[in-house]
């Protein structure tokens, strides 16, 4: 993550970059997912419902604008990030970060 900070009301975005490796699926990547949920201090986003908050720049870059989200209140918390498309149908989503994976530290609140 090249910046590792949300401030309340204001538009720094987070920059996930992922690094995909799935043999069976070389092209394997955040665009082949139909929705993306994003779950931040007890909110979750998506990628459609909230389009201006959950930005896919590529397959392997997500963007968070969860600035504009997020009042100086919020506790920091682990994102959980899922995505969905037909192999990875709700109910059985493919987890790109949660606390369990702990390949992403807990964003602060500044």
């Amino acid at each position: 993550m090249s910046l590792n900070t949300v401030i309340p009301n204001k538009a720094n975005p987070l920059i996930i970059n992922f690094t995909f490796s799935v043999p069976s699926d070389p092209s394997f990547g955040l665009s082949g997912f139909t929705e993306i949920n994003v779950s931040w201090a007890g909110t979750v986003y998506t990628l459609t419902g909230n389009p201006t908050i959950v930005v896919v720049n590529s397959d392997t870059q997500l963007q968070l604008n969860l600035g504009s989200v997020t009042t100086s209140a919020d506790i920091p918390t682990y994102l959980v990030i899922e995505g969905i498309n037909a192999t990875y149908p709700v109910g059985d989503e493919y987890v790109l970060t949660n606390k369990c994976l702990n390949n992403l530290s807990i964003p602060c609140i500044c």
